[in-house]
């Protein structure tokens, strides 16, 4: 507390004002300026040798990408509305994360550490007795997928918008598996499952000329298997396509023979259904 003193006055009667002794408040001491908060790398699309991280922070801070050795990939302000989309050129360090800061006049934020591939997510769609079929989730990159002994046995592109299929051989036992998503020069960590034979019996298989498209025809089958069909048309012989993840595709009419018997097979690795015929018939 401090003492604050009045100085003596005389008063109109001759009196005379004494000092007194008033309390004054303490001055706090003034805080400390916080560092921000670390930002949000909330996606990352890679196409080639660049990729574009989009940023959550504060607006008007700087945000740095930098490499866990302190190599600044890109530096770029956060704007108005608290995003910013920084672009950096891929290196071909695989399998290193990425470290992002946020600084501003009070200081630089932790890092928030992100992988700029993420690990692949794998679910069994099917199994049968030598061959399966796995779902890979929707993320940007390749992955590929490889058996206990390291052998590479497939691999899908992936994008943001639709799931993948992949069909796999398996043993008589469970079967191990490692899947790794590539972006450009970057990789994920891998991802291991494992699937077992569980006998599952082909989806059914159909070809039918698809009716507000006369010129085309709609296979439709066992989601991830490989459709064979016999053209027999100007010496075409097989033709086949493969089934996505809805379980259908679809060919060209033209491709096949009107009117004429056809015969046609799925399989999924060593797992084959029973040939079908079927005719297509003029229009």
């Amino acid at each position: 507390m401090k003492k604050s003193r009045l100085p003596l006055l005389a008063g109109a009667a001759g009196l005379c004002i004494l000092s007194v002794s008033a309390s004054l408040p303490a001055l706090a001491a003034p805080a400390p300026n916080a560092a921000p908060a670390a930002p949000t790398v909330e996606s990352v699309q890679i196409s080639g040798d660049r990729a574009v991280l989009d940023i959550a922070g504060t607006a008007g801070n700087i945000t740095k990408i930098a490499a866990p050795d302190g190599k600044v990939l890109g530096v770029k302000m956060i704007g108005a509305r608290g995003h910013v989309q920084v672009p950096v050129a891929t290196t071909a360090d695989a399998e290193i994360p990425i470290n992002v800061t946020q600084s501003s006049t009070t200081g630089t934020s932790d890092e928030a550490t992100t992988l700029i591939a993420p690990a692949p997510v794998i679910d069994t769609v099917w199994s049968g007795d030598e061959g399966a079929v796995v779902k890979i989730d929707k993320k940007y990159g390749t992955v590929k997928i490889y058996d206990a002994d390291g052998a590479f046995v497939g691999q899908r592109v992936g994008t943001e918008s639709k799931a993948t299929v992949l069909s796999l051989p398996l043993t008589s036992d469970a079967t191990h598996f490692t899947a790794v998503r590539s972006q450009g020069f970057f990789s994920s960590t891998p991802t291991e499952f494992v699937v077992s034979p569980q006998h599952q019996a082909l989806a059914p298989l159909s070809v039918e000329r698809i009716p507000s498209q006369p010129s085309y025809l709609r296979v439709t089958g066992q989601p991830g298997a490989q459709v064979h069909i016999d053209a027999d048309k100007g010496g075409l012989g097989w033709t086949s396509v493969l089934l996505g993840e809805s379980g259908s595709a679809v060919i060209s009419a033209a491709d096949i023979a009107f009117d004429v018997e056809h015969t046609v097979y799925q399989e999924v690795r060593n797992d084959k259904s029973a040939v079908q015929q079927f005719t297509v018939p003029s229009i």
